[in-house]
């Protein structure tokens, strides 16, 4: 069951080389993925009546080439697989032209909102999404390397602004945290074009966390290995792959 929809690129879309930010297409992604839900009547009012949410668990996600400002794209995104209470959706960009731009794989976990824990999908949701065990596709998506030796660290207190419709801190605010942890000169001279994602535990409003990095450079690659951690507690792993511009 296929979705799609164009979306355009916006100024506060951008980085500083005029390129739409990671954080801006997994927006996207967020986005598309929930009007998807709406369309089949199982979006926010569903989660709202029957106490329960998605709740990403995995992001996969590799840029082959970005979109700029003022373009127009293309974002696909399709339920590949469900199994108990977990569930696969893939996210596609393409250019006006119809070029590959990005590809993404991810995996969620149904959730009961009361006990906070996974639940089994029920069939209406199958139903819904179109989804049996005979088309079901499970993505293969690898887990992050924690990180090595730490050479870069910054804190942040978590916002409200940060805080999304299931009461907790929105996905993408961890990017943005593991990120800002980095040194200016990589994204003046890097690109980046990979990122892996997995969640392990929530934060709350008020909280203050750490985001750190290892870093290893392999013949002009820049790899970083991410933990967004709140004490002793671990919330995140991210791994975030970067090639020198103009590769």
């Amino acid at each position: 069951m296929q979705y799609e929809r164009n979306y355009f690129i916006h100024y506060y879309d951008s980085d500083l080389k005029k390129r739409a930010l990671i954080t801006s297409l997994m927006r996207y992604f967020e986005d598309i993925a929930i009007l998807q839900s709406e369309e089949a009547s199982v979006g926010l009012d569903y989660y709202t009546k029957n106490r329960v949410a998605w709740v990403l668990y995995k992001w996969d996600i590799e840029i082959l080439d970005y979109p700029k400002f003022k373009d127009t794209i293309r974002v696909v995104t399709c339920p590949m697989a469900f199994a108990k209470f977990y569930a696969f959706r893939s996210f596609d960009i393409y250019s006006s032209k119809d070029e590959h731009l990005v590809k993404g794989g991810s995996m969620w976990f149904f959730v009961d909102m009361n006990s906070r824990r996974p639940s089994t999908i029920p069939q209406e949701v199958y139903d819904s999404y179109q989804i049996s065990p005979a088309n079901s596709k499970p993505l293969e998506i690898e887990d992050p390397k924690a990180p090595g030796e730490i050479t870069y660290k910054a804190s942040f207190k978590v916002r409200q602004s940060d805080i999304d419709t299931n009461a907790h801190v929105n996905n993408i605010k961890y990017i943005e945290w593991a990120l800002e942890a980095l040194p200016q000169e990589t994204f003046n001279n890097y690109t980046l074009r990979r990122i892996k994602v997995v969640y392990k535990k929530e934060t709350m409003y008020g909280r203050v966390i750490d985001s750190s990095a290892s870093e290893t450079k392999d013949a002009g690659r820049l790899t970083f290995r991410h933990k967004i951690s709140d004490g002793d507690l671990d919330l995140c792993f991210i791994e975030t792959e970067w090639l020198p511009d103009g590769n």
